[in-house]
């Protein structure tokens, strides 16, 4: 089936809301990412951590976010090209994600 260009899938939602609820989809995918992230460093170390590796997840999460909403906030002109960039972010942390699990339970 053969779908005209400039178009966001056709959903009842505006452009505004896919934007959004994306965004917060990536921010949650970020939130899960810093955790396991924190959780590789505390099992690789054996024991707590040292701020300076916290205060390094918590910055490269911070910038992510940050980026993130860079392109929601860019994407207000163009929201179709906003719309792909945050589903294929989307797509690789949760990718990531997964791949967290499963070498977090296997």
């Amino acid at each position: 089936m053969k779908t005209a260009t400039g178009q966001i899938a056709k959903a009842s939602l505006p452009e505004r809301e896919i934007l959004q609820q994306l965004l917060l989809f990536n921010l949650f995918l970020q939130i899960v990412d810093g955790v396991f992230t924190y959780s590789r460093h505390t099992m690789a170390t054996f024991g707590p951590l040292s701020w300076s590796t916290v205060a390094s997840v918590l910055y490269h999460k911070s910038l992510a976010c940050l980026l993130l909403v860079l392109i929601v906030w860019l994407g207000k002109r163009k929201p179709e090209l906003a719309a792909k960039a945050l589903v294929i972010t989307g797509t690789i942390y949760t990718v990531f994600a997964i791949y967290s699990i499963h070498d977090l339970i296997g």
